[in-house]
C-alpha cells in the first residue's frame, strides 16, 4: 500500500511537487505535530513521513508514522497536541502488558481517536507467539500509556472457558469505552450457535452486551448469531449489525441493525422489511455500513431488493429508536446540482451530531455517456452539491473530506490545476464557503523556519468512512499532512473555523471564484490518494 506515504514519493520513486500560485496565499497559524527528520519520542529513528492522522478534542491526535529506517513496514503509533507527540507503539519492541519477549510486529496503520484516546490493533511477534495469539488491541489516552483491551488467545471475559480466537474493533467514545467483538473458542463453545460475543467496556473491564445464542428483543423465537459492532457514542449508546437464527428466519431476512442501551436495544432496520424511498416493492436486503451520533441517530447505508443494477447498488437512510427509516439518497434518483443525471452509487458518508449528513456518490446521466462524482451536504429534506470532479472550474479531489460534530465540512478541490494543487476548503454551518489552506501558503514549522506548502492532504481514503477516524475535531480543529517545496513533510492542527473578523469581503470572493458557471464534459482526474 502506499498510505500517506504516498503523499511524499509516488510507486516510481518521484517526489509530487507542483505548486500553484495562489493570490491569497499567506503565512498558516498551525500547531506542528510531528516533522520529517525529527527525533521519533520511543524509537532511535527520526519521523519520515505520516500515514494516516486522526483527532480527537483540543487538538489531539493519533498518529501512524513512518521512521526512517529504510524499511516502510515499520510504522509506529504517537499522540498527542503538540511536538513532540508521545510513543505509544512501534514494530520488534515490547508490546505493554504481556510477557517478557513478546512485542509489537506490525502496529495498524489506522487508529481510532475519541476525545483524548487512542485505539489501536497490532500483530505480535517473539516469544510463545504463534497463529493462536498473535493479535491484540490497546487503548491509550493523553494521561495513560497503551492498556491491553485483549489479546488472542487470552480468556474471553465473562465467558468461562472460553477464549478470544479472534477480535474486531467497533467504536470508541470520549470515556475510553470501546464496543468490540470477539468470536470464540473453547469449552462449552459450538460454532455458529455461541461463538460470538460483543463487548462494551474499557480495558480491563469489558461487558458481554450481546452474546451468540442469546434471546432477539421483540422477536419470539429468534436468537443472534453475530453481533458487529457498529459504534458507541458519548452516553453510552451503541449500534450493531446482527445476524439473527430462528423462527422463521432465512438468508433473505437474517441480517439486521440494532442501537440503544446495552441493556434494552431497538431493532432500527431489518432485511425483508420494506425499504422507504425505493420504487414500490423494494425491500432491504443487507446492511452494509451505519453511522451513530451523540443524538442518538443512525445513518446507515443498505442493499435493497430493485435497486437500479445487479450488484444492488446502496442506498441511505435515517433512523432513531423506535422509528421508520427515512431516505437521505436512493440511487436512480435526482442528483441536485447536477443538471440530468441521478445517483448511481454511494461511495461514502458521515454525520454530524447535528444530524447532518455529508456524502460522496457518482452520479450519471441517463443513457450513462456522462459520468461525475460529487460531495452533497443535507440532510433528510435536501441534499447540497458541494463540488464535482467535472466541475468546470474548480473540481472536487476525491476521499479526502471530513464533517466534524457541529456540521463544519471539510473537503479538497482544485481550481482548474492538476490533482496535486488541490488546496482544503471549508463550509461552515451558516453556509459560507472559504478556502483554507493549499500550496502557496507558508508554514512556521518552529523557530520562525518558515516553509512552503507543494501539498496539502488530510484523512485517509478508506471507504466508507470510519467512526472515530476524524480529520476534523468537534472545536473546528483540522489534522493535515503538509509537503513542503524543500522535500520535507509534517502532520499540523489548524483551526477550520474562523474568527469573525477575518471572512468579510475576501470570502465573498472566494466564494465567487469557486462556484462552477456550467457542467463540463466528463474527464478523468487522478486521486490524490491517501490510501
Amino acid at each position: 500500500m502506499c498510505g500517506l506515504r504516498g503523499l511524499l514519493v509516488c510507486a516510481c520513486g518521484t517526489a509530487l511537487f507542483g505548486i500553484s500560485t495562489n493570490a491569497f496565499a499567506g503565512v498558516i497559524n498551525t500547531t506542528p505535530i510531528a516533522l520529517s527528520g525529527q527525533p521519533a519520542p520511543g524509537s532511535p529513528y527520526h519521523f519520515d513521513g505520516p500515514f494516516a492522522n486522526y483527532i480527537g478534542d483540543a487538538g489531539f491526535v493519533g498518529a501512524s508514522l513512518a521512521l526512517d529506517n529504510a524499511n516502510p513496514q515499520d510504522v509506529g503509533m504517537w499522540m498527542g497536541a503538540s511536538s513532540p507527540p508521545t510513543y505509544l507503539a512501534r514494530p520488534h519492541v515490547q508490546a505493554p502488558a504481556l510477557p517478557a519477549g513478546v512485542n509489537f510486529a506490525q502496529v495498524n496503520f489506522y487508529p481510532q481517536v475519541s476525545g483524548s484516546n487512542v485505539l489501536f490493533k497490532t500483530s505480535l511477534e517473539g516469544t510463545g507467539v504463534d497463529s493462536t495469539n498473535n493479535s491484540a488491541a490497546y487503548v491509550a489516552n493523553a494521561n495513560s500509556s497503551p492498556q491491553l483491551l485483549y489479546r488472542t488467545g487470552d480468556p474471553a471475559p465473562q465467558i468461562s472457558g472460553a477464549t478470544i480466537q479472534y477480535g474486531y474493533l467497533g467504536g470508541l467514545n470520549r470515556s475510553g469505552s470501546v464496543g468490540w467483538t470477539a468470536f470464540l473458542a473453547g469449552a462449552g463453545i459450538t460454532p455458529s450457535v455461541n461463538d460470538c460475543a460483543m463487548y462494551v467496556g474499557t480495558a480491563g473491564n469489558s461487558q458481554v452486551a450481546v452474546r451468540g445464542g442469546a434471546s432477539a428483543p421483540g422477536l419470539p423465537g429468534v436468537n443472534f448469531q453475530y453481533a458487529y459492532n457498529y459504534g458507541i457514542n458519548d452516553s453510552g449508546k451503541i449500534l450493531f449489525d446482527g445476524t439473527l437464527t430462528g423462527s422463521g428466519v432465512t438468508a433473505s431476512n437474517s441480517d439486521s441493525l440494532w442501537t440503544g442501551s446495552v441493556a434494552s436495544p431497538s431493532m432500527i432496520a431489518r432485511a425483508g422489511d420494506l425499504a422507504p424511498g425505493t420504487p414500490v416493492g423494494g425491500t432491504f436486503t443487507s446492511m452494509q455500513s451505519a453511522y451513530l451520533n451523540n443524538a442518538d441517530r443512525v445513518v446507515f447505508s443498505a442493499g435493497y431488493s430493485n435497486a437500479p443494477d445487479a450488484d444492488n447498488t446502496p442506498g441511505l437512510w435515517s433512523a432513531t429508536a423506535g422509528s421508520q427509516p427515512v431516505p437521505i439518497m436512493i440511487p436512480d434518483q435526482p442528483a441536485p446540482g447536477v443538471s440530468g443525471d441521478h445517483f448511481s452509487y454511494l461511495e461514502s458518508y458521515k454525520q454530524s451530531d447535528n444530524n447532518k449528513v455529508a456524502l460522496e456518490a457518482v452520479a450519471t446521466n441517463s443513457d450513462a455517456s456522462n459520468t461525475d462524482e460529487g460531495l452533497w451536504f443535507g440532510d433528510e429534506n435536501g441534499m447540497q452539491l458541494i463540488a464535482d470532479q467535472n466541475g468546470s472550474t474548480s473540481q472536487l479531489s476525491l476521499d479526502n473530506w471530513d464533517i466534524n460534530a457541529n456540521g463544519v465540512l471539510v473537503w479538497m478541490q482544485t481550481n482548474g490545476g492538476p490533482p496535486e494543487s488541490a488546496s482544503v476548503w471549508v463550509r461552515t454551518p451558516d453556509g459560507s464557503e472559504r478556502r483554507l489552506l493549499g500550496p502557496g501558503d507558508q508554514i512556521d514549522v518552529g523557530n520562525g523556519d518558515l516553509r512552503t506548502i507543494a501539498q496539502v492532504a488530510f484523512g485517509a481514503s478508506q471507504t466508507p468512512l470510519l467512526t472515530n477516524q476524524d480529520s476534523l475535531g468537534s472545536d473546528g480543529s483540522l489534522v493535515f499532512t503538509a509537503i513542503f517545496t524543500d522535500g520535507s513533510n509534517g502532520v499540523f492542527v489548524t483551526s477550520a473555523v474562523p474568527e469573525p473578523s477575518s471572512i468579510g469581503i475576501v470570502a465573498v470572493i472566494l466564494i465567487a471564484a469557486r462556484r462552477k458557471p456550467k457542467r463540463s464534459p466528463a474527464h478523468a482526474i487522478a486521486t490524490f490518494g491517501l490510501s
